[in-house]
């Protein structure tokens, strides 16, 4: 039955990485409107720093040592994801 929960606890972890990854993904087009140098702070890629690392810590402090590891986790599949599309994007050339 413990096993079952840490296994839960890190399910999420992940789910709170994706989640908040879709969320930004979905206000992206909110950063458009934004000057170039916000537009990169905008980024996924950088946003995503911003509040994994905060959450990771807290947990961590919390005795959650479980969901901050779904964190990283999710994390990554989210920087793998999009690592994936950037180069889809510049291999195909930016725009067409």
């Amino acid at each position: 039955m413990r096993e079952r929960k840490r296994s839960l606890d890190t399910l999420f972890g992940v789910g709170i990485a994706i989640g908040i990854a879709v969320t930004i993904a979905l206000t992206f087009p909110i950063g458009l409107l934004l000057p170039p140098l916000l537009f990169i702070i905008w980024s996924p890629g950088i946003t995503q720093l911003i509040y994994v690392v905060p959450l990771h810590k807290w947990y961590r402090n919390k005795g959650r040592p479980e969901v901050a590891k779904g964190l990283l986790i999710g994390a990554s599949l989210v920087f793998l994801l999009n690592a994936t599309c950037w180069t889809m994007f510049l291999r195909n050339g930016v725009g067409g």
